[in-house]
């Protein structure tokens, strides 16, 4: 029955148009559907049920231990490394020299135009007869994988700078007597704190799905132990996936969240005080 107002007229709900809920569904089946198709493949089922196996069997294992923790090492210095590097540049790019915009992203884009194997070709080159204890370590890995996250951090910081007044902000910094480290830290930062997790989420995603420079270059990350299990057992290729998809999601949220508690108990007391 309608819902009955108070002059008595009976209004009925209206109902979304059917091409909504059809494209709402397709959509949730193209994400939900392969994940849903690859945790089948990654349990057995017998006279006793399911059994998860592979999942037990990869929470047992130590041979995960070292290329996943190797990894996330890899990814946490790749993120900070390019952040350091790119919020200045992109802070200053914006606020004194906005017209080379489009020939510094045009520049940002090379990364992911060239292929892999070409940059590391050309990186082997480069390092030719540099020292084994420099270029042997598995954290060079990570000023390689900073230039392959230039594209993808220049672009969210690029848009973070372009949803905010740059220039007002920083002017009101500087009369009260702000340095340029104080404008950055408690000015620009708190005002682009979603563009920084998302960068910073694109960039261990990138890093935690490498494949093609660490095999080059003989270093054995996770993406490198999440093909060698592939080869050997299809189960646990499939349970690892699903479990290194959760990681990231996980800690998407956990970023999320301290974000949140940072931003919101950030101090921006900028004022220059007396005597300094």
């Amino acid at each position: 029955m309608g819902q009955v107002s108070g002059d008595g007229a009976t209004r009925a709900r209206p109902r979304p148009p059917i091409g909504k809920v059809l494209w709402i569904v397709a959509g949730v089946l193209f994400l939900l559907g392969p994940l849903v198709a690859t945790f089948f493949s990654s349990i057995n089922y017998n006279q006793l049920g399911y059994r998860f196996t592979a999942y037990s069997n990869i929470v047992s294992s130590r041979a995960l231990r070292g290329p996943l923790w190797l990894s996330f090492q890899i990814a946490v210095l790749t993120a900070a490394l390019s952040f350091a590097l790119m919020l200045p540049t992109v802070f200053w790019l914006h606020l004194k020299v906005p017209k080379a915009r489009p020939i510094i992203e045009t520049i940002s884009i090379l990364p992911y135009v060239i292929p892999p194997i070409v940059l590391v070709v050309g990186i082997s080159q480069l390092t030719r007869g540099w020292p084994e204890w420099l270029i042997g370590k598995p954290f060079f890995l990570v000023p390689i994988y900073v230039v392959t996250c230039l594209p993808f951090l220049f672009r969210a910081l690029d848009a973070g700078m372009r949803s905010i007044d740059v220039m007002t902000l920083t002017e009101a910094a500087r009369g009260l007597g702000a340095t340029w480290r104080q404008v950055i830290t408690k000015v620009i930062m708190p005002n682009l704190r979603t563009s920084i997790l998302g960068g910073t989420f694109l960039a261990l995603a990138v890093v935690l799905g490498e494949f093609t420079i660490a095999s080059l270059l003989l270093f054995k990350t996770f993406p490198i132990y999440l093909t060698e299990v592939g080869q050997n057992e299809a189960q646990g290729a499939a349970a690892l996936s699903l479990l290194s998809f959760g990681f990231s999601w996980g800690f998407l949220l956990l970023l999320n969240s301290v974000g949140k508690r940072v931003g919101s108990g950030a101090s921006l007391d900028i004022a220059p005080r007396v005597g300094r």
